[in-house]
């Protein structure tokens, strides 16, 4: 995707590219998407990306209807884009709002047409660190899996997707909602893709339950020891603080000014996590012909994260 010019592109090749936190989403009859069908489509895919790179204007145009910065609206234009361009799906409706006698019970996120088979598609994008528990085990749990800013969880996402969202295209109500489609039986489909952040200081945390193999990593540090590695390994990485749009596909920059080192990089860390208490996504940069590439990413979030009454002496 770093041949890809543009942001935008970049992003939606990530969309369609990069594999989904989980394999599998335990009681539930949801297809874990990208599915296989879509998946065997990746060269075709590929050439559509590398058209729309040299014609971005509808890509443009779709994401300025979309007014708001939250990423995860960002990451829903780029999908609803994908589905209205795509020659085997149609895109019935988005968002549509599942209302009962006067009661509301939620929206659907996607209700597209492929192959002639109805999906009702649920996404997500989701950014996570896993909080070691006191003994080892072969898979960590949900709960462990703590958003940067801890107003998300990932035990939580997942029971709202499992008992709220992906039932509602076979509830009353939502049946109800999408009687316009007639006679039409929903598959489910979840697609939640992001990246689960490790422990720098124990790397070898297990994985998520039902954690896709080749999901997105990265590490996680406090500030102090993050601060400390920085002057004990007298590093000479180049990092990216990264903005929240540009939390999607690895990071590319062909300006060297875009990118800190030493004291800069330590400046601002102190400024952005140490005062501000803001946990700051980095990406570490590698040059590589004349541009720099991302080979690695990580959070550095405060030293008493994750937002205990006191910072923790063990850090």
């Amino acid at each position: 995707m770093f041949n890809f010019r543009h942001q935008a592109v970049r992003d939606l090749a990530w969309c369609c590219s990069s594999a989904p936190l989980l394999s599998e989403l335990p009681q539930s009859d949801a297809v874990i998407w990208p599915d296989e069908d879509a998946k065997r489509n990746a060269s075709e895919v590929a050439q559509w990306l590398a058209s729309i790179d040299r014609a971005p204007d509808a890509l443009f145009a779709e994401l300025e209807q979309q007014k708001s910065t939250r990423l995860g609206l960002y990451y829903e234009t780029l999908w609803r884009f994908y589905w209205q361009q795509q020659p085997d799906c149609q895109l019935l409706i988005q968002n549509l709002q599942v209302v009962d006698g006067g009661q509301t019970f939620g929206a659907f996120d996607f209700l597209i047409k492929r192959n002639e088979v109805f999906w009702h598609i649920e996404t997500a994008v989701n950014f996570y660190l896993g909080v070691p528990a006191a003994q080892p085990t072969n898979t960590s749990n949900w709960h462990q899996w703590i958003g940067p800013n801890c107003s998300d969880r990932l035990d939580i996402k997942l029971a709202r997707l499992q008992q709220h969202q992906l039932p509602l295209s076979a509830s009353k109500a939502g049946l109800n909602a999408t009687k316009i489609f007639t006679d039409t039986e929903w598959r489910r489909a979840l697609c939640l893709q992001g990246y689960f952040f490790y422990p720098a200081h124990d790397p070898a945390m297990s994985a998520p339950l039902a954690a896709h193999p080749e999901h997105g990593k990265g590490l996680w540090w406090h500030l102090s020891r993050f601060m400390n590695a920085l002057e004990t390994e007298k590093s000479s990485v180049y990092w990216m603080i990264l903005p929240r749009h540009r939390w999607l596909s690895p990071a590319f920059a062909q300006d060297i000014n875009e990118l800190l080192y030493g004291e800069n990089l330590r400046l601002a860390l102190h400024h952005w996590v140490g005062t501000t208490d803001r946990p700051q996504l980095l990406a570490a940069m590698s040059k590589h012909e004349d541009a720099w590439i991302e080979t690695q990413r990580c959070f550095v979030v405060p030293d008493h994260w994750p937002w205990t009454a006191t910072p923790s002496r063990s850090t």
